[in-house]
């Protein structure tokens, strides 16, 4: 089949969403997607559990559209490949830079909201273990 039409118009999309809100929060929220994958995968030794979030989490970021890095870099490789893309090397660049950082906030923003909320518990913990001792 031709393919060479969809490569262009999924990369495209890609490459013109450009440095606005909607895609900082599509990065955003792509970081938090691939973040919270690798949390559940990282929860388990069973392959058929770790399959799971793997499928769904795919979906997830490809019908949101969501503009994830690594993912939307191939995209718009394809289309850049078929010599007919609306859009160049410095378009992927930028791309690239800003759904990066997007990504990052997103997944050490997760991630680390995840930590703050536990701290307050297990500091409460240690302090009923240190009155108790004493």
């Amino acid at each position: 089949p031709n393919v060479r039409a969809a490569a262009v118009e999924a990369g495209s999309h890609y490459a013109h969403l450009g440095t606005s809100w909607r895609s900082l929060f599509l990065a955003l929220l792509a970081g938090a997607v691939i973040t919270l994958l690798t949390r559940m995968q990282h929860a388990t030794e069973d392959l058929g559990v770790r399959l799971v979030p793997a499928v769904l989490m795919s979906f997830v970021l490809v019908g949101a559209q969501l503009f994830h890095s690594v993912l939307d870099s191939i995209m718009m490789f394809a289309g850049l490949l078929t010599g007919t893309a609306d859009y160049g090397y410095l378009d992927w660049l930028g791309a690239l830079g800003w759904s990066v950082f997007g990504n990052l906030i997103g997944g050490l923003g997760l991630v680390t909201g995840i930590r703050l909320l536990r701290v307050t518990h297990r500091l409460a913990e240690s302090r009923e273990e240190e009155d108790s001792e004493a």
